[in-house]
């Protein structure tokens, strides 16, 4: 489990550090603080900068653009890079916790190369732009050199929720941390994640903590998509509806409650502890949950997260999550959960993290104090 972070050099952080963490954590903040690219960092440090992870980081931005010379893709690998005021031939970046003395690995570093600045020859990019050759990634005693003929090649999944099947530095195998947007999670990656836990009692937990939202839940089940039998759908039976129904019409709340609880469950159970150990990202974890349910919702990932050895990370702009998660932290004397608020520092370019621990977090509750 990562105990703390240090990025240097990435996307909105010049520098962050955050010298304590805890199994579940919490991050809130305002728009553009960098709530999001805390957990993409994250996902470069655990893939150790696997060429499929940085194409997806790049492309759910859209941070791709057309080379109309050679009428291709190319990612826009500058964006990486914190923005300097002036351009630099020698950006790197640097993500690893802040204290090393218990990790077996060195911190993950990647270095732009064959910077050029100039005009592009084409209507669409009227204005200057910088562009990047390439980039030199380091991680231990690993390192590797990639170029632009590297992304977005058929060996790419493209698909933050895959695992394996890719290759990131030195040949070495990808498992990538699933990381669960605000977007509904494809019924075929959560069906695969059932598959593994569908027939053991992780199942009934999952069902469980379902039904603490709907509790007229009484079972689900994946069958085939009736309009294509390639695809898997998930079906419930309730007890409100004569006849199995489709999870969907439930609502959202009840499809990502699901995926949340059967992700924690797959991931405890079907790999093995990476650098940083066996974790899950959620970004924006609120998203089509009423107010009403965080208490459970953060009740039931404590459990999870505990019982499968899963550290958490997850984004909220709501002060309700918020609320919910302080009210399930002092009810749960064993939860290791933090809320962590991204800052900007004042009078410097850079960004801070404040630590809001389990006593803190009633006075947050208590005052009203803005974490948002």
């Amino acid at each position: 489990m990562l105990t703390s972070l240090e990025i240097r050099n990435f996307r909105a952080f010049s520098h962050l550090v955050i010298n304590r963490l805890g199994r579940v954590n919490l991050v809130v903040g305002r728009n553009n603080v960098g709530k999001t690219c805390l957990l993409e960092a994250l996902r470069l440090y655990d893939s150790r900068g696997a060429v499929p992870v940085i194409a997806a980081i790049l492309t759910s931005r859209n941070e791709v653009r057309l080379d109309p010379v050679h009428e291709r893709a190319l990612p826009m690998l500058d964006m990486l890079f914190h923005k300097t005021p002036e351009l630099d031939t020698s950006l790197h970046l640097s993500i690893g916790p802040s204290d090393l003395s218990d990790q077996h690995r060195d911190v993950l570093m990647i270095s732009g190369r064959e910077f050029a600045l100039g005009r592009v020859g084409h209507p669409a990019y009227p204005r200057d732009v910088l562009s990047v050759g390439g980039l030199s990634i380091n991680c231990g005693a690993e390192s590797t050199e990639v170029g632009y003929d590297d992304f977005f090649s058929e060996r790419r999944t493209g698909s933050a929720t895959v695992f394996g099947g890719n290759s990131g530095i030195a040949g070495s195998p990808l498992v990538e941390l699933p990381f669960l947007t605000a977007a509904p999670v494809s019924e075929d990656v959560v069906a695969r994640w059932w598959d593994a836990v569908v027939l053991t009692e992780l199942k009934d937990d999952i069902v469980e903590t379902v039904r603490s939202l709907d509790p007229s839940v009484l079972d689900i089940n994946f069958v085939a998509h009736p309009l294509d039998p390639y695809r898997r759908l998930a079906m419930v039976r309730s007890a409100s509806i004569s006849g199995p129904v489709p999870l969907r019409s439930l609502g959202d709340g009840v499809v990502r409650v699901f995926a949340f609880a059967t992700a924690l469950q797959y991931h405890g159970i079907s790999s093995e502890p990476g650098e940083m150990g066996r974790a899950l990202l959620f970004d924006e974890v609120e998203n089509g949950i009423h107010h009403s349910f965080h208490f459970n919702l953060w009740k039931s990932l404590f459990r999870l997260a505990r019982l499968n050895d899963v550290q958490v990370f997850a984004t909220t702009h709501s002060w309700d999550c918020l609320r919910g998660f302080a009210r399930a932290v002092a009810e749960d004397k064993e939860a290791d959960a933090l809320a962590i608020r991204l800052e900007k520092v004042e009078g410097e370019e850079r960004t801070g993290a404040v630590i809001i621990d389990r006593d803190d977090l009633p006075i947050v509750v208590r005052d009203s104090i803005e974490v948002r």
